[in-house]
């Protein structure tokens, strides 16, 4: 990276390649040649910079690009200069990556965290945690763990290592640990290639860490290159595609047949496609042996996962062979080329239920897959859920009857499809809903289709009974299934169980799902939600949509009392720039993709200052700061709602709903002065969900999320 607190390095050298570097980039006529031919297609040249580099300029930019260059990666030490490059480079039509240097006397997490919010509304494909700062006093285990926490404050994000050979061999002892992330390593040897990994000829050469194959290399530094188009960088090969642009297999369905020797022992199963997040449904189990079991999945990575049959607690583990079905897809929002709604997340829940809103509209109450993704406590759980509706749905997690009822937070991913049959690329498939009818003898499933080799997945829909309950399926076929509710017994002996919904998804056969049909709503819109631009043009840009072949950016302004429309540009790449006419204006604008299959979705409004404007001169932002926050219990009398004061509100609004059991009811909206109201609920042993939003002279912001809490 580039720095300059760096040890001193032979300049001799530097200074002979930096004269044929210059020559071969000026070419023999004065002009600018690409530095190096690549074959790969995947593989592309790549610059780093940081803040020592300064602002860069279009110009600069665009003689990259001529140079051949087509990634660039930012430094994010300086905000405010890092997102000014990343604005650059994008609008010069780059991908880009982001890193954050690792301090390891400074909380790990705040800086990574801190990263995130730097990189938030650009179209950034990875987040680079650059461990070679000095060890210190820090052991190797200590440094193994402060890598452990950057990477686990990522989070969803994609992130990958950034180091050195020699650091790392020193400083941490060749762990292993990471060699699930992607790896991009310096070593200075002026070759943009991965000879020196794949064939070295020096101990100080080769593969490290566990690492089989490299994401990138920087082969070059500011300290043994010269500058770029006058810029101070580092220079990189890089494989860009797994991070950026979808392609059309956002999934895949399969099925594997193996027994569970001990509750210890994790199976892992390696992915056909490459993913940037993805998520894992794999239940149930088929029924060769009695004992109740559910499906763990943990250690999901971009290209596999691992899982085990996890037998209820009071069980030995052991569990003798059965047949699992998974279905993995890309996190996202998609239309297949019917206008089927799919949607794919996560989100952490322990052992209340929390409501998980979606974020598009279904047409109609969709199914809802959910599997934990992680093993955060050992014992055992499924995920039990109720109240799904076009909107939203309900869940959490459960333990065995015979355990305390209470579980650390996982993170739990679903996958929800509106009900119908058709096709997904040149994969048949069905999602239905069973009649609420399903209890612990066995029912049959009639599918509306024949399927050659059935990839079968379910859930239960509904929570009519509340004993701790999973699926188990068997004679699984071309036409049809069985399957019954399985209640285990920590704490008593009875099985029977109440009628219940179950909802399914069955696949032709195992494979990849191609998703065909409009594009996406695309995502990583940037200006962002609520930015202030003082320039005199504004360049709207989304993430790059594969296969798009033209994208809509539509605008509106605000005229103070509602939004009017502006102006709708087409455009053959993910940006557009125009020059508002309206100086000190608050603008919205929505982009969409089309492709061969027609336009997609609009992605949603995002609004952002023009001019003077913000600061009293808007409505009020979306209120945060909830109290009481989601999934909270209430056993007092009263209940105190507040948010944070928002400067100039007049007025707030607190709408309240409550659980009926079976669907989410209106409970009343008091209007107050100030940003918290107390009210007495009249319904106890309940759940309640609560928003707020706040008026100033501008008029009335928008809601807040709903937040749940229990009320006993």
């Amino acid at each position: 990276m580039i720095r300059r607190d760096c040890t001193g390095r032979i300049r001799i050298r530097a200074i002979l390649f930096s004269i044929g570097v210059f020559f071969f980039a000026m070419g023999l006529e004065g002009e600018r040649s690409p530095a190096v031919a690549l074959n790969n297609s995947d593989l592309v040249l790549a610059v780093d910079i940081s803040n020592w580099s300064g602002t860069i300029t279009e110009n600069e930019v665009a003689c990259w690009w001529e140079s051949g260059i087509r990634h660039v990666i930012a430094g994010t030490q300086i905000p405010s200069i890092a997102l000014q490059q990343f604005q650059t480079a994008v609008n010069g039509g780059m991908a880009v990556d982001a890193y954050v240097m690792l301090y390891w006397d400074y909380d790990i997490a705040d800086q990574v965290q801190d990263a995130l919010a730097t990189i938030e509304g650009f179209s950034v494909g990875r987040l680079w945690l650059d461990a070679e700062q000095p060890a210190g006093s820090w052991t190797a285990s200590q440094l193994t763990q402060k890598i452990q926490e950057a990477v686990d404050a990522c989070g969803s994000f994609p992130c990958g290592i950034y180091t050195r050979k020699v650091w790392w061999l020193d400083n941490v002892g060749d762990t292993i640990t990471f060699s699930y992330l992607p790896i991009w390593y310096a070593y200075y040897d002026h070759n943009s290639d991965f000879d020196d990994w794949y064939d070295p000829t020096v101990w100080w050469e080769g593969s490290f860490g566990g690492w089989t194959d490299p994401t990138g290399k920087q082969y070059d530094s500011d300290w043994t290159a010269p500058d770029l188009c006058g810029v101070n960088v580092d220079y990189n090969i890089m494989y860009i595609n797994d991070v950026q642009n979808l392609g059309t297999d956002t999934g895949e369905v399969g099925t594997i047949t193996v027994n569970q020797p001990g509750k210890s022992v994790w199976h892992t199963i390696d992915l056909i496609n490459q993913y940037r997040n993805p998520v894992i449904i794999m239940q149930p189990a088929s029924f060769n042996g009695g004992q109740p079991t559910t499906i763990r999945v943990q250690n999901i990575t971009e290209n596999s996962f691992e899982f085990q049959m996890d037998e209820w607690d009071y069980l030995d583990g052991s569990h003798i062979t059965e047949t699992l079905s998974y279905l993995v897809m890309e996190a996202g929002t998609y239309q297949l080329q019917d206008g089927t709604r799919i949607e794919v997340g996560t989100f952490d829940v322990d052992h209340n239920f929390r409501v998980v809103a979606f974020s598009q509209a279904f047409a109609a109450t969709p199914v809802v897959l959910t599997q934990v993704q992680t093993a955060n406590e050992g014992s055992a759980v499924v995920t039990r859920q109720k109240n799904t509706s076009v909107e939203s749905f309900q869940v959490k997690v459960q333990e065995e009857e015979g355990n305390d009822d209470a579980h650390a937070t996982e993170t739990v991913g679903y996958i929800a499809i509106e009900p119908g049959s058709g096709m997904t690329g040149e994969m048949a498939y069905e999602a239905a809903v069973t009649q609420d009818a399903v209890t612990h003898t066995w029912y049959t499933i009639d599918f509306q289709q024949n399927y050659s080799s059935p990839v079968f997945l379910a859930g239960m829909q509904s929570y009519d009974g509340g004993n701790t309950a999973g699926l188990r399926y068997r004679a699984l076929g071309a036409a049809s299934a069985q399957i019954f509710v399985e209640e285990e017994t920590s704490a008593d002996s009875e099985i029977s169980h109440t009628t219940e919904t179950i909802g399914y998804v069955v696949f032709n056969h195992p494979g990849s799902l191609t998703v065909v049909g409009p594009p996406i709503a695309p995502p990583g819109l940037n200006p962002a939600d609520g930015d202030t631009i003082t320039t005199s043009a504004v360049t709207l840009s989304c993430a790059v949509i594969a296969d798009a072949i033209e994208y809509e950016f539509e605008i509106g302004y605000d005229d103070g009392v509602t939004w009017q429309y502006y102006y709708t540009y087409s455009a053959i790449t993910n940006s557009q720039t125009f020059w508002p006419v309206f100086d000190d204006t608050i603008y919205r604008w929505r982009v969409r993709a089309e492709n061969t299959y027609g336009l997609g979705e609009w992605s949603d409004w995002v609004t952002f200052n023009f001019g003077d404007v913000g600061g009293g001169n808007s409505i009020p932002p979306v209120p945060t700061g909830l109290t009481p926050a989601d999934s909270a219990t209430i056993t007092t009398s009263a209940v105190t709602l507040s948010c944070a004061a928002i400067t100039d509100a007049i007025e707030y609004e607190f709408e309240i709903g409550y659980d009926d059991g079976v669907t989410w009811q209106y409970y009343y909206t008091y209007s107050a002065i100030t940003n918290s109201q107390t009210f007495w609920p009249v319904i106890d042993n309940t759940t309640y969900r609560w928003r707020a939003r706040a008026e100033n002279s501008f008029g009335w912001g928008e809601w807040s999320v709903w937040t749940t809490f229990d009320f006993f």
